[in-house]
């Protein structure tokens, strides 16, 4: 396997988590309630895996290695900067679910999914290129073993496809306040 390869089932795995977050998103848009542990769920699996375990190895293993062999105006040098973007939003999203601003949670998160959405596909054409022409096959698998030997297993987050299932199959209830009682579960709703 590749370094590409392992970051590029990371994106996909961290869409999966955007995916999720949209569809409670567009629930509290909807005026259905969503339950705040299962934000909290959501958010937790960002700063976990998306930050702490993928960035973290692209910041500190990968690029440190392409950006020797690159250029100052190639796009990898904007990706640093975008990552404390991400990480600034992720923690504009925690704030709104401590205090319970629904549409600051909804606002930021909607903001927070497309600003990873756009950087995984300039990150998928230009880390692509890069690690093929820059990396030799000693470095490539160094990467490979560093990134394994940090990841955060995927079925540590068995909750993505039970929050999956939940938020894409759930029916519309009525519902008036920002944060209310549901089922004895504090629930978000807009």
């Amino acid at each position: 396997m590749k370094c590409i390869e392992v970051v590029i089932q990371d994106h996909a795995t961290i869409r999966k988590g955007l995916d999720i977050l949209d569809m409670m998103v567009t629930a509290m848009e909807e005026g259905r309630r969503i339950e705040i542990a299962d934000a909290i769920r959501m958010v937790n699996f960002l700063h976990s895996f998306a930050d702490e375990y993928h960035q973290t190895m692209e910041e500190n293993i990968l690029f440190p290695l392409l950006l020797r062999a690159t250029p100052d105006d190639n796009p990898l040098h904007q990706m640093i900067p975008e990552h404390t973007e991400e990480r600034r939003l992720l923690s504009h999203i925690d704030d709104a679910l401590k205090s319970k601003r629904a549409m600051d949670f909804v606002r930021m998160s909607r903001h927070l999914a497309m600003h990873l959405r756009n950087h995984f596909n300039e990150e998928d054409i230009v880390l692509y290129d890069l690690a093929e022409r820059a990396l030799s096959n000693e470095e490539d698998t160094m990467i490979v073993t560093e990134f394994m030997k940090n990841r955060v297993r995927v079925e540590s987050h068995e909750d993505l496809s039970r929050l999956e299932w939940k938020y894409a199959t759930r029916q519309p209830t009525a519902g008036l306040n920002a944060v209310a009682m549901s089922g004895g579960k504090q629930s978000l709703q807009r």
